[in-house]
Parts: C-alpha cells; structure tokens; sequence
C-alpha cells in the first residue's frame, strides 16, 4: 500500500511544488491538496491520510493552531514545513512539543523554490513518520529494567551526563530537563540533530521551563554543575580539559560524519574526558547515532540509560544501543530525571 500524504499549504505554488516532489517517488500518494487549516480538519476523517504536511505559517488558521485542532480531533502523523526564520524556528518548536513528528525547513524561506534540496529529507521523514503510532504520550509505564546492581556515580562533583537525541528528541527532552534539581552537582550534554537557529530555540524554550540552565554552547563555555549546553546546529560539540576545568569546543571536524551535530562525537569525546564519571543517555531517534560513542564510553566504565520504546517516537537510536549491549537501564522518558537523580544526589 502507498503512503498517503496530505498537503497543506496556503500557496497554490507550494501545495503544487511539494506534491510533483512526493509523487514521483515510487510508494507514496498525494490524496490533498489543501489551503487552510479549515479545510485540513474537514479533510483529515475522509481522505485519512497516513502523513499531513503542514506549513507553519499560513493566513487565517495558521500552522501550530491547525496541528493543535488534529491533535485534538483526528491524531495523524505531522510533518511541518517550517521557514528558517527566528519566528519560523520559534514556532515549529512548539509544534513539536505539541506533537509534529519532525519538520523540514524551507531553503530559503516561505517563497523558495528550491525544494529539490530537501527532497531526500522530507521523504526519508515522511516513510519514518508514516510509521509512527500517532500520537505516542508520555505516560507512566513500567517497562524500565535494570540490569546488574543499583546504578550510582562514585564522585557526581567530577561527573557529566551526556545526552544525544534525535526524531522526537524536543518533546523528550521536554520531559526530562525541566525536572532535573536546581542543586544537580554536575554538567549536562546535549546533542540533538536541528539545523542552526533551531537549537537556540530550544535552548531558550527549555531554559524558561527549567530549574537548572539551559543554554546554547558557546566555543570556552566552562562546564559547571547545574547548567546544561546544547550543541549547536551544523557544528560537532566536544569536551577538552583546560587548567580551569572541561570546557566546550565547536568545529565542523570530523567532516565524515553524516550527521553534525553528531551524537557519537560528543560521546567519544565525553569518555576520554570524564571517562567513568558519566551517565550516557540516548533518547528517541531514527538511525544508529550514539550506539558507537556509547561502546567507548562502556568501555571507560560509565553508565547508560535509554529511553523505552512506549515513549519513543521513533525506537531507532536506543534500540541500536540496546542491541549492541550498552545500555544499563532503559525506563519511560519521564523516569529518567528521577533515575539520574538517585545516581548523583
């Protein structure tokens, strides 16, 4: 069966643009061609389509609105179409938090035309979309399982934890975050895969909802306990140790990496570092991201939490580290800010 998509856009140029892109991929179906958000949730119970693209901003009912209404009414997988603006990069990250499986930024704005740069992105998201049991809550559940004895770091105060995240990665993080203590004795990581502009809104949208600080990193920060660094858009993020203490460096090197900011970076450069003193964590994401800087840091000694498949989007990443025997623990999203707490505090 082809993957149904529907398309909503209020510009006749895109709605058209997009639709010539996804039907001349083998196994895919433009079933609408929709030009408000009005229309989308009229639509949405009779063409049933398995993805909505979503433009962000629209006249009338515009994108976050519309995704709100079909969350509420008819729960489909979302993809958001998303011009890189500050505003655009504002919104969609509340569409995310609010239940968009992923975005796709226009390359250069709401008026591009030039889409045939993000064709091979928005169909690899949209077969990964289509997959998704919509919409995946974060609820209590009682799938963690601990393997060997009680998890605990010997010396928190020369500790970090190091999280990579990616499809699904804002809400999760959203659920981890803002619940860790104001008091954490140790430096937080964080990889996940946006593009520029991207993670300073998150940075920014988790710092307002947290205890600890959220910031995006800086090239010098010093890590300090209580203060999470999220890696930069397009830039690998990696730990050195200077006479003040481990600081933040910020390049484009590996250029072999398929991914920038990429997981397995920060982690093989958080166990040279830290080594032992670290508490990994790999959260929802397609792809294997992660799995190889975990098998360094397990070598060094340190401790591994991935988030379960219930509360994943997308069980790619922790699944991948699972099956190559990383992992220590794996527990529902919203448990892993209490588990890590009892490791350091």
């Amino acid at each position: 069966m082809p993957i149904r998509v529907m398309i909503v856009d209020d510009s006749n140029f895109m709605r058209k643009a997009v639709s010539k892109l996804i039907s001349s991929e083998p196994g895919f179906e433009v079933v609408g061609l929709i030009s408000n958000g009005e229309e989308a949730l009229r639509s949405i119970p009779v063409l049933k389509p398995d993805v909505v693209t979503l433009d962000v901003e629209m006249e009338g009912m515009d994108g976050l609105t519309t995704l709100r209404r079909i969350m509420e009414t008819n729960p489909t997988p979302v993809i958001m179409f998303s011009a890189y603006t500050k505003r655009g990069a504002d919104i969609t990250l509340k569409s995310l938090q609010e239940g968009a499986v992923d975005f796709i930024e226009k390359p250069s704005g709401s008026l591009s035309i030039d889409l045939g740069a993000v064709r091979d992105e928005l169909i690899k998201k949209i077969k990964v979309a289509s997959t998704v049991r919509h919409r995946r809550a974060i609820v209590p559940s009682s799938s963690g399982r601990i393997q060997g004895r009680e998890l605990r770091l010997p010396n928190p105060e020369r500790s970090v934890i190091a999280i990579g995240s990616s499809t699904g990665g804002v809400q999760a993080l959203q659920a981890v975050i803002p619940k860790l203590p104001k008091s954490l004795p140790l430096p937080v990581l964080i990889v996940q895969h946006m593009p520029p502009m991207f993670t300073k809104s998150l940075a920014e949208s988790l710092d307002s909802h947290s205890m600890i600080r959220v910031k995006e990193a800086s090239v010098g920060d010093i890590l300090a306990p209580g203060n999470a660094y999220i890696a930069p858009g397009g830039l690998h993020m990696t730990v050195r140790r200077g006479s003040g203490g481990a600081y933040i460096h910020l390049d484009k090197n590996p250029e072999g990496e398929l991914l920038r900011p990429s997981v397995d970076v920060m982690f093989r450069s958080v166990a040279e570092v830290y080594g032992a003193d670290t508490v990994g964590v790999i959260l929802t994401g397609m792809g294997n991201d992660g799995t190889a800087g975990l098998k360094v840091l397990k070598t060094k000694g340190a401790k591994v939490i991935a988030q379960d498949e219930a509360t994943c989007v997308v069980f790619g990443m922790p699944r991948m580290a699972v099956e190559a025997g990383v992992v220590d623990i794996v527990l529902p999203v919203h448990e892993i800010a209490y588990q890590i707490e009892k490791m350091v505090m």
